[in-house]
């Protein structure tokens, strides 16, 4: 057997000369590595600029606050307009709707219980997180996810989270009011859209159905029944029976009554998958814990 290094008797050997030629000039494979990692490394210079300068524009979600303004509508706010809300308020000062702060007071006046149960040091986080959470349900049917144009929509995984916090920090009733929503806008079949429109309940795109959005709603029709009992000793489980009999009839079906993994389809990821992935498995499994201890 022929080795590389050690050529057939009929191939003329060089000499010294040619031998230092060959060693001083890089051979063809070394010459294409050079450029694959060349090329490789122009690439990932190239992917690095690009994400640091989409790091560095702001982000339409994260860099927006929702607030009343002083024209008595809801609106976005840039970073630099939001400056001028006042701590702890999500309405600008001499709003011309007194609606707006009113209600903004009597949510946190219904919160006031939980908020008083907290650190010192975790109180302005908490009223903070409670503001944005109301001023992007105040006066809808269910929260959006957020007052930039794209975002504007009711996403039932959302309000399942949503309504969870609500029923913690002390208001079952808007938590059940939110969940009723969702039993509203769900389809016949039991599948739920991806996104509605708040208005009309109606969804803005042909976006495909998202499979985990059925279990987040049974546990989150679970926990705020959990809540509700232990707190009032009463529930309102029994206005969301057809929410409940859709929802589980579809889970049922889909995963062999809990034997087989749920369909692929997109998580909230909201991307084609070729593959069941955690993002659906998980809450597949939550939502049939959840069922199996709402019964």
């Amino acid at each position: 057997m022929t080795t590389v290094d050690q050529p057939p008797e009929s191939m003329p050997l060089r000499d010294e000369g040619d031998t230092a030629s060959a060693i001083a000039r890089p051979s063809r494979r070394a010459m294409l590595t050079g450029a694959v990692v060349g090329i490789g490394a122009i690439g990932l210079g190239s992917a690095i600029t690009s994400a640091l300068a989409e790091a560095a524009r702001p982000d339409p979600v994260r860099s927006v606050t929702a607030a009343y303004t002083r024209s008595g509508l809801r609106e976005a706010l840039n970073a630099e307009s939001a400056q001028i809300l006042p701590a702890q308020s999500r309405v600008m000062p001499n709003c011309a709707d007194p609606g707006p702060a009113r209600r903004q007071q009597e949510f946190l006046e219904g919160c006031e219980p939980w908020l008083g149960s907290l650190p010192a040091d975790r109180r302005e986080l908490a009223v903070s997180a409670l503001l944005d959470l109301w001023v992007l349900s105040d006066e809808l049917p269910a929260p959006v996810a957020g007052w930039a144009g794209a975002w504007r929509y009711v996403w039932p995984r959302d309000t399942a989270f949503c309504a969870v916090a609500l029923a913690r920090v002390g208001l079952s009733e808007l938590a059940w009011s939110h969940l009723r929503c969702l039993q509203s806008v769900q389809s016949a079949d039991g599948s739920f859209a991806a996104r509605v429109e708040a208005s009309t309940g109606l969804p803005p795109d042909d976006r495909e159905s998202q499979f985990d959005s059925l279990g987040l709603v049974l546990w989150a029709v679970s926990e705020v029944h959990s809540v509700s009992t232990a707190t009032t000793g009463q529930s309102d489980t029994g206005e969301l029976d057809d929410l409940l009999r859709r929802t589980s009839r579809r889970l049922f079906d889909l995963t062999d009554r809990g034997r087989s993994l749920p369909p692929v389809g997109p998580d909230y990821w909201e991307v084609r998958e070729s593959q069941v992935t955690l993002g659906l498995a998980g809450p597949t499994l939550v939502g049939m814990n959840s069922l199996t201890a709402l019964t």
